[in-house]
């Protein structure tokens, strides 16, 4: 099964590639957040208390770039794709990915109208190692936004 995750906001783009491409063998559940666009052809859900039994019941996951998405994805052990949700403000999922796909930590793709072959090659992606713990998540994301344009002038300008 494959699982997908929005996170708190809506990635409509993304859902439906997923709603396009579903191969007939393939279970697809989603996790929509406030998405306007309705599958048709996937399983789906708005909103969970906690998206654990999920992650547990995956044996692939497709994530936004969201920090705390992207943390639950490497604490699960499972592989995963990482996506871009460009409607969000900012460019800070962009950055974020870029940094943990520099480094080795993580699959991103770009290509939503091929999202397949993003999946596939999600599938024969190894990551450098895993990251242990939360603490030491946390410190990735610090080095990162110290490194990054995150505190840019753009909204605290």
């Amino acid at each position: 099964m494959i699982f997908a995750t929005v996170g708190t906001t809506s990635f409509d783009e993304l859902i439906e590639a997923l709603d396009k491409t579903i191969q007939e063998d393939e279970v697809i559940i989603a996790q929509i957040g406030n998405g306007l666009y309705m599958p048709t052809d996937i399983l789906f859900f708005r909103f969970s208390q906690s998206l654990a039994k999920w992650y547990e019941a995956a044996d692939f996951i497709i994530t936004s770039g969201g920090a705390g998405s992207l943390f639950e994805c490497l604490k699960s052990n499972k592989p995963f794709l990482a996506v871009e949700n460009k409607s969000v403000m900012g460019r800070h999922q962009r950055e974020l990915l870029d940094y943990l796909s520099k480094h080795g930590f993580i699959f991103m793709w770009d290509d939503l109208s091929n999202i397949r072959l993003g999946i596939e090659q999600a599938k024969e992606f190894f990551p450098n190692r895993k990251i242990l713990n939360m603490m030491e998540y946390y410190s990735l994301l610090f080095i990162w936004m110290m490194d990054s344009d995150f505190w840019g002038n753009d909204i605290y300008g």
